[in-house]
């Protein structure tokens, strides 16, 4: 029975003359891009694979995804494949080109403090990033999200994505989000919709919150002074969920923002003009 099932499945499929594009036509690492696939089976179940990511999507006649270009993603080309249930073989795939993008480099002399770690600090710090990467890993629900994403709070953006750092001569860690620099208790809004899956205090984020809104979108809040939602919550764009503080690794008041897609890093301000444009 199941494999007249498949076999049915798969002669259904691949009657269906599926299409793909992706905009923008020109990416680098960091870029969010959007999938619009099309002549899709109604309540079949799809996969799309991507630098070694996959994501599952129900199909009812077309539909648009949002993926990203990963920050550490190499230049050069790639390739995005589409699957049916049931087919090996890709039903479609688009190439894209990958190219290069310099981001700035940044120089900071801090105190001893923030830049060196305690065997303590550094094995709560460690444990906290693992449990953190099983959240982005983990997920791959039904779109919530919906129309563009929103900056939770305004402000001057004193450290923007992709920053090269190094503290004290010291290289670090390209920055995988945005840092904007406001006045303590200003509210900070959610993005878009979504369900809160981590709200707590974490070594490097301070009082941190984190909000699945399907598909395999992240986005992170760090430094808050205090919380105005529950993990578990389900949250509106533009609403607040919490307040501007100093908490964790950081010299002042300010809001670290950043987003995950399907496990990779992405420019937010560039997902703001994507999707405004959507």
């Amino acid at each position: 029975m199941n494999f007249l099932i498949g076999t049915v499945l798969f002669a259904m499929l691949q009657g269906h003359r599926v299409g793909m594009t992706v905009a923008p036509a020109r990416l680098h690492p960091g870029s969010p891009f959007m999938v619009n696939v099309s002549g899709l089976v109604t309540g079949t179940t799809y996969t799309i694979e991507f630098d070694k990511r996959t994501l599952h999507f129900t199909g009812s006649g077309t539909a648009a995804v949002l993926l990203g270009v990963n920050l550490g993603h190499p230049e050069g080309e790639d390739s995005i494949e589409l699957y049916g249930k049931g087919i090996a073989a890709p039903l479609t795939a688009v190439s894209i080109d990958v190219h290069s993008h310099d981001y700035p480099s940044q120089y900071l002399k801090l105190p001893k403090k923030f830049v060196e770690l305690t065997p303590a600090e550094l094995k709560r710090a460690m444990h906290e990033q693992r449990e953190l990467d099983k959240i982005f890993a983990s997920d791959r629900t039904a779109t919530l999200w919906r129309g563009d994403f929103i900056l939770p709070v305004h402000g001057i953006i004193t450290t923007p994505f992709g920053v090269k750092r190094f503290l004290n001569g010291e290289p670090r860690s390209a920055h995988t989000g945005i840092d904007i620099a406001g006045k303590a208790g200003t509210p900070v809004v959610a993005t878009n919709d979504g369900i809160v899956c981590f709200e707590g205090n974490l070594f490097f984020g301070g009082n941190s919150i984190l909000i699945n809104h399907g598909q395999g979108i992240y986005s992170m809040y760090f430094h808050l002074g205090k919380y105005a939602v529950k993990n578990g919550a389900q949250v509106k764009k533009g609403q607040a969920i919490g307040y501007i503080g100093d908490t964790g690794r950081v010299t002042g008041p300010s809001l670290h923002f950043g987003i995950r897609i399907v496990d990779s890093k992405i420019d937010p301000e560039l997902l703001f003009l994507l999707t405004s444009k959507k």
